[in-house]
């Protein structure tokens, strides 16, 4: 008898991990949802089992780790399979006995330059676009009536017919297409490294490169940068910026969990009634800096300066 508890821990401890596994109610990992499955997990609660079994775990409470009431809704999901019904995990939101489906591709990060240069890749000549009281300029290197009207047809095609209605598009003159000052941001990144530059944009409004310095008397060493970088300096504006970093962290105090790594959403910022006023967003890395989390500006203290959660 001892002999058999030994072999079964074995098979217990041999079990593939449920990443493997995606069949809802596969509790042993063989791919198939059986009688073994039952017998497994009925063998897991006689030990006291904690260890997660996701596919398994088909009753309240979902944490991924199978209990009394699995075993039992996975007894009775065998009677009713064999009867032709098939019950939907209460967890996992599929019929016991079937694929687990992917999960969902995830929404590509979109931002506004990313639509810029889709406008761009269909008419080169656009520079970018910027709204001033009831006009939508579009900034183009040939502002012809020709130009303009392939330039709106592509606007609406990416950012929808109605974005920008109720505005008259106008063409304003431009020296640059907005492919042109992509590339050339990309190529200023290394000056966000040597620390003379604090921020780097590709502005539509001025269809210009801008950087932002916090010493106008590096501006001659900077432009040589740039030069060496590939970057014409007609394309580049220069502004008054500062790095701020403060002497102390207020968000490290206030974290409220200490689950590492880090994640989106964990609360940030107490209240005197101790209620979260923030939570932390995306994972990002300041480049030559440090790495740290972007979250809202509203959250610290004063608003605006950047911190940095290790």
């Amino acid at each position: 008898m001892k002999g058999f508890w030994a072999l079964l821990l074995v098979g217990m401890a041999l079990a593939p991990s449920w990443s493997a596994a995606q069949i809802v109610g596969d509790a042993n990992g063989d791919g198939l949802f059986d009688d073994q499955d039952v017998s497994f997990v009925a063998t897991l609660m006689r030990h006291g089992s904690q260890r997660p079994y996701p596919m398994a775990d088909v009753a309240a409470p979902c944490n991924g780790i199978p209990d009394p009431a699995d075993g039992l809704w996975l007894q009775g999901a065998q009677i009713l399979l064999r009867q032709g019904r098939g019950p939907v995990s209460r967890c996992l939101g599929e019929t016991v006995g079937s694929p687990l489906p992917p999960p969902p591709e995830p929404v590509p990060w979109v931002t506004l330059d990313d639509l810029f240069l889709a406008v761009a890749d269909q008419v080169p000549e656009f520079g970018g676009l910027y709204i001033e009281g009831d006009q939508l300029h579009l900034v183009l290197t040939d502002p012809s009536a020709t130009v303009l009207h392939h330039a709106i047809l592509a606007v609406e095609e990416v950012f929808g017919s109605d974005r920008f209605e109720g505005l008259e598009p106008v063409a304003t003159q431009g020296d640059f297409g907005f492919n042109e000052l992509q590339q050339w941001k990309e190529a200023a990144t290394p000056l966000l490294t040597s620390r003379q530059v604090v921020t780097l944009d590709a502005n539509e409004r001025s269809n210009r490169i801008t950087l932002g310095i916090e010493d106008p008397g590096q501006e001659a060493q900077i432009l040589a940068h740039a030069d060496d970088l590939g970057i014409p300096r007609r394309a580049i504006q220069m502004r008054p910026g500062q790095l701020t970093i403060p002497h102390a962290d207020q968000l490290i105090p206030n974290l409220q969990s200490k689950q590492r790594p880090l994640v989106g959403s964990l609360g940030i910022g107490l209240t005197d009634a101790g209620t979260s006023l923030c939570t932390l967003g995306f994972l990002a890395k300041w480049y030559g800096i440090a790495r740290g989390f972007v979250t809202n500006a509203h959250c610290l203290a004063p608003i605006g300066q950047e911190q940095f959660v290790d």
